[in-house]
């Protein structure tokens, strides 16, 4: 697991989807915490491929073979969610806090990137599509000091 869900803002979040051809993608950014500080990606917040919401009716998965884990060419297998047609995507707000190197297989990568400090990372979509307690340091490390 690399996420933490505000309950709140996703609690909200699944009563937005009323008709079987809507769909809920949430937005994603992603955070390390490294030297007791929490860091923001340099990045925009994105929509992601895989963090939705859907009515289950007419939903099929099927196999695929890539390369998986965005630092080598090893190839891995995942499954691809294959949707009806989709008339309407709801864009809610940022709902959730991604540590995506928290996992082994990716710890390496974290220093491909650059990162900021919350109160250095700036985005238009601060306080619309990014309540600013999202990006509180202290709230982000109560919530991580249980991990290992």
């Amino acid at each position: 697991m690399d996420h933490i869900y505000h309950s709140q803002k996703l609690y909200k979040n699944l009563y937005l989807l009323r008709k079987p051809w809507e769909v809920l993608i949430w937005n994603v950014l992603d955070f390390d915490i490294s030297d007791n500080k929490v860091y923001v990606k340099d990045m925009k917040c994105r929509r992601e491929y895989d963090c939705w919401v859907c009515f289950r009716s007419r939903i099929h998965f099927r196999e695929a073979i890539a390369a998986w884990n965005g630092i080598d060419s090893r190839k891995g297998s995942f499954e691809v969610c294959l949707l009806p047609t989709i008339k309407r995507c709801i864009l809610p707000e940022l709902t959730n806090w991604h540590f995506p190197y928290i996992k082994d297989s990716r710890k390496i990568a974290v220093k491909n990137h650059k990162w900021l400090l919350p109160q250095e990372w700036h985005s238009p979509e601060i306080g619309t599509m990014i309540d600013p307690i999202m990006l509180d340091s202290a709230l982000i490390k109560e919530l991580c000091k249980d991990f290992e």
